[in-house]
């Protein structure tokens, strides 16, 4: 029996986790301290939308500008591909009834938006 050759992360992938999990928020913070910020959470564990959700409600609502968003090398690719991981069907089912994607939006960001799968930067809420 043949097995299947095993494919790896995209090229860059591993490389620029690496960076964005060993890079620390000490540049954002210095900058929000030039901003009347009302809230601050580190996005890691519950999805760049799980936190946001978590800092909104009916009166604070959030337009986001998905382009501005730093994505880790190969992430939309795997996307597409459907390489989706279960905790952010989780969060889709959480909180995507809080969420309305622009028509332009592809699926693959969306689900980087949803994905758990972060050592991010800090989100603030001015």
């Amino acid at each position: 029996m043949q097995r299947k050759p095993r494919r790896g992360a995209p090229l860059g992938a591993i490389e620029d986790a690496v960076s964005s999990m060993t890079t620390l928020n000490k540049a954002a913070s210095e900058i929000s301290h030039a901003f009347d910020i009302h809230a601050c959470t580190d996005v890691t564990g519950f999805s760049f939308l799980g936190h946001l959700s978590e800092m909104l409600n009916d009166d604070i609502t959030a337009l986001i500008d998905s382009i501005s968003i730093p994505v880790i090398t190969g992430a939309l690719r795997c996307a597409d591909e459907f390489f989706l991981t279960a905790a952010a069907q989780r969060n889709r089912n959480h909180v995507g009834d809080k969420v309305c994607f622009a028509k332009n939006i592809p699926f693959s960001m969306e689900e980087v938006l949803f994905d758990p799968q972060t050592s991010g930067g800090l989100l603030f809420l001015q």
